[in-house]
């Protein structure tokens, strides 16, 4: 028969009982080797000779404006145009890869940028992990998304935008949004936008972005209104910015959108007549 134990009878714990479980050793090995695999992955994955014809139109652009044969608000492409301003979201990554393409004309240096663009932007996605969290589900992820995406990996400006979008998420996952100022950081990220902007045309997916975390984080405040958040020990700082400071940032950003000079040059020059 087996002795039961009473009430007062202490029972032992072990000395480590409330300490929290480590990795092995050896994991860390392992998830820098599949950070570096999925980054590596991605960057011979972009590596291939894009044959999109309009990439000429985008380096003769870019030549152009630094010759002086265009001007930004005209249309120096369609003769049936001139008169009308052509909102081009696309100049300052045309200038970019203009410059590139003159370091080499066989077009193997805007290929190699292209390709480190592209796996810079997936490398920035592991900055949006816990530090606590091993690498491999998000290695995995994000060797399934750099795949799905390496045939769009072609030599246009939205390989800039893609790593543009990849900072703002860093900028709003990663950034020091409880120090300093109100402003600083919706200022910086503002900074952020208005150059993407002036890079891609998808640049209106920042403001949207921040747009959808604010609404969710509001909505998320109004149902847990009264309770109290636990901290996270385990990666305190990869947290959401204030409510309050995201929709200040999404105001901000939804004006940076529009700081494109062309933009402004169309809606003063003949708003009814833009060449999109």
């Amino acid at each position: 028969m087996i002795p039961q134990p009473s009430v007062d009878t202490p029972v032992s714990v072990p000395a480590n009982a409330s300490a929290t479980p480590k990795w092995p050793s050896w994991f860390r090995a392992v998830d820098i080797s599949l950070g570096l695999l999925a980054v590596t992955v991605a960057f011979f994955a972009a590596s291939f000779v894009a044959r999109n014809t309009d990439f000429w139109r985008h380096i003769a652009t870019g030549r152009a404006l630094l010759s002086g044969g265009y001007s930004l608000g005209s249309d120096p492409w369609t003769y049936t145009g001139e008169a009308r301003p052509w909102v081009n979201f696309n100049w300052l990554a045309e200038v970019g890869m203009y410059l590139v393409y003159t370091l080499d004309s066989s077009g193997a240096v805007v290929v190699a940028v292209k390709a480190i663009l592209f796996a810079g932007a997936f490398g920035l996605l592991f900055l949006l992990r816990k530090h606590t969290m091993p690498l491999l589900p998000w290695a995995m992820a994000i060797l399934l998304a750099c795949i799905g995406a390496a045939p769009f990996a072609m030599l246009r400006p939205y390989v800039l935008g893609l790593g543009f979008f990849a900072v703002l998420l860093v900028l709003m996952f990663r950034g020091n949004w409880t120090s300093g100022k109100a402003l600083r950081m919706p200022l910086i990220t503002g900074g952020v936008v208005a150059l993407w902007t002036n890079c891609d045309n998808f640049s209106f997916l920042a403001p949207l972005t921040v747009l959808l975390l604010a609404i969710g984080e509001s909505i998320h405040a109004k149902i847990f209104a009264g309770r109290e958040e636990l901290p996270d020990d385990e990666d305190p700082q990869l947290k959401l910015p204030p409510t309050k400071q995201l929709w200040i940032t999404a105001g901000v950003c939804a004006v940076a959108v529009l700081l494109n000079p062309t933009f402004l040059i169309g809606l003063t020059k003949n708003p009814g007549e833009q060449n999109w």
